[in-house]
């Protein structure tokens, strides 16, 4: 169930409030790692929408589920 909602909502505005809402419904607190690497994401998610224009091309090397290739694909939707 949690991967349908992530496959969908991942990368969308929807992201971090539904993230803050399973971790309520969940009843268990982030660990220290967690917290860190959802900080980490979030910075790198703003990187980009800094740095690349509508027609940047990238390379995601590495992507498991395309978490980051779908802010790359929205930050340059022109780019390759």
């Amino acid at each position: 169930m949690r991967d349908f909602f992530v496959d969908r909502l991942g990368g969308t505005r929807f992201d971090a409030p539904a993230r803050r809402l399973y971790s309520r419904l969940r009843g268990k607190q982030m660990s220290r790692t967690e917290r860190r690497n959802r900080e980490y994401d979030d910075l790198t998610v703003t990187i980009i929408r800094r740095v690349m224009s509508r027609d940047s091309n990238s390379v995601d090397a590495g992507a498991h589920k395309g978490h980051f290739l779908r802010h790359l694909v929205r930050a340059a939707p022109q780019g390759t």
